[in-house]
């Protein structure tokens, strides 16, 4: 044999040899799908058939709501968020972590039969809401989640340090759904908010340490999602409503461009849009008001051979969005209450903040100059004592002190970020009456109303200016 003959019997051996580790690893890939996944026959249907398939994450049950809201409102939202994908002729497929098994599962009509699909009760299902153990599985968590070992773990906030899980149970993360979207074989991920680069918090006291901040930023306070990383390795487009708005949007959007993620507001302008806003401020550098125009781009990629993903950025409807400053001036406040400990229970605090009870609008009132009063009754105990001593600013000519009654008050218990315990007082409401409230506002131009439906009494509070 001639050395051109060697040549190309070693240039064979060689396409032999990749064509076998091709093959090796597709049958691992595979063997593990079958062992390490469990794939809903409709959604593999569907994607042998190359039809539609949209992924959606499970954090929605164990951490995207605080409990009891999580298991009140899961199926609403669970159930609409399929409607949806359903209306575009697509198949849903939630991607969860159960009994150490990745389940991507068929979001049928009554969400309750995901639960079932996957062979857990109701009662199971109230489990998950409010287990202690479920935790949510970023793609670092994949292996240990999926893993058959019992765990020690003191990595995850809300598990106990040295507390054994043995029936891993979580909610997989937009980098965790990505990457077991993508090995299904599903390239459309729709989430409501991507993670990113945290704000700063450091308190700049000085012009010295402002300084120091500026410059070594990235060793004080660089934490970045872990799902802006894999969105430049996983070929996965994210549709969602941008980053999430307690991040600081435009040092995201910088990494992205780093990671070479293409980022694209799906609109008519190139406004990228801040989760409760429809524009953050900030620019995205592409945008398109086609869906078709969107999904060729994808599909050019993947024909590419890229192995980057996608941000499709949807502007929530204007319909719907807050009032930019006031959104971003309750962030800055939750982020000061929260320092370092910014996780699940932060987005509660931000939805909280911006009020709707009477007494902060008769606070707020008072401490812009204008002319407010609060109507309502307390009681002659203790709190009812402080309550006046800590609104003595405050116009009370109207709040009536009921003699042997206990002011209302409310107490709740948390643990990890979920309200586990509440107790509601609001018996001294019963004093308040209809003509009372009109006899007294009638006259005033009418602010906020802080209302009860407990019996004999309409309203616990009432705001007014005049």
């Amino acid at each position: 044999m001639n050395s051109i003959g060697v040549r190309s019997f070693d240039l064979l051996l060689c396409r032999l040899n990749k064509m076998n580790r091709r093959f090796l690893r597709n049958l691992a890939r595979c063997l593990s799908m079958d062992s390490r996944f469990r794939i809903s026959e409709e959604v593999r249907e569907a994607l042998n058939s190359d039809k539609g398939v949209v992924a959606l994450e499970s954090t929605l049950i164990t951490h995207g709501l605080p409990a009891p809201d999580n298991l009140k409102y899961f199926f609403k939202v669970a159930c609409r968020l399929e409607q949806i994908v359903r209306e575009n002729n697509c198949i849903p497929a939630t991607i969860a972590i159960i009994d150490n098994i990745v389940h991507i599962v068929l979001a049928v009509a009554d969400t309750r039969k995901i639960i079932l699909f996957l062979g857990l009760t109701e009662n199971q299902l109230q489990y998950l809401s409010f287990c202690k153990n479920a935790v949510k599985v970023s793609t670092r968590d994949l292996a240990v989640a999926a893993s058959k070992v019992t765990l020690f773990t003191s990595i995850f906030i809300v598990v106990k340090f040295n507390e054994k899980i043995q029936n891993f149970v979580g909610g997989t993360t937009v980098s965790a759904t990505m990457y077991a979207a993508h090995r299904a074989g599903i390239s459309i991920f729709a989430t409501g908010g991507l993670g990113g680069v945290h704000r700063d918090f450091v308190e700049r006291r000085n012009l010295h340490f402002m300084l120091l901040n500026e410059l070594f930023i990235t060793s004080l306070c660089m934490d970045v999602s872990n799902d802006l990383v894999e969105l430049g390795r996983i070929p996965v487009a994210v549709v969602s409503a941008g980053i999430k708005s307690i991040l600081d949007i435009p040092r995201s959007l910088e990494y992205l461009e780093t990671q070479g993620v293409p980022v694209i507001t799906f609109g008519s302008s190139n406004d990228f849009p801040g989760f409760y806003n429809s524009k953050s401020g900030h620019k995205s550098p592409y945008f398109f008001n086609r869906a078709e125009d969107i999904a060729e781009i994808i599909n050019t990629s993947l024909e590419l051979g890229l192995k980057h993903g996608f941000l499709i950025a949807a502007p929530i409807p204007e319909d719907n969005e807050h009032h930019g400053d006031v959104m971003e001036e309750a962030i800055k406040v939750a982020l000061r209450e929260a320092r370092f400990n910014v996780g699940q229970c932060l987005m509660g605090n931000v939805n909280i903040h911006p009020g709707g009870v009477a007494r902060n609008h008769v606070d707020a009132l008072t401490k812009l100059g204008i002319n407010g009063g609060l109507l309502s009754v307390i009681g002659d105990d203790n709190n009812g004592v402080l309550a006046r001593s800590l609104c003595q600013h405050m116009n009370f000519r109207h709040v009536r002190t009921i003699p042997g009654e206990k002011t209302a008050s409310y107490i709740g218990v948390t643990a990890g970020g979920s309200l586990k315990i509440g107790v509601l007082s609001t018996n001294v409401f019963r004093h308040i009456s209809p003509d009372m409230v009109y006899h007294t506002v009638q006259k005033k131009a009418f602010m906020a109303l802080h209302s009860f439906s407990s019996e004999g009494a309409f309203c616990g509070a009432v705001a007014y200016i005049g």
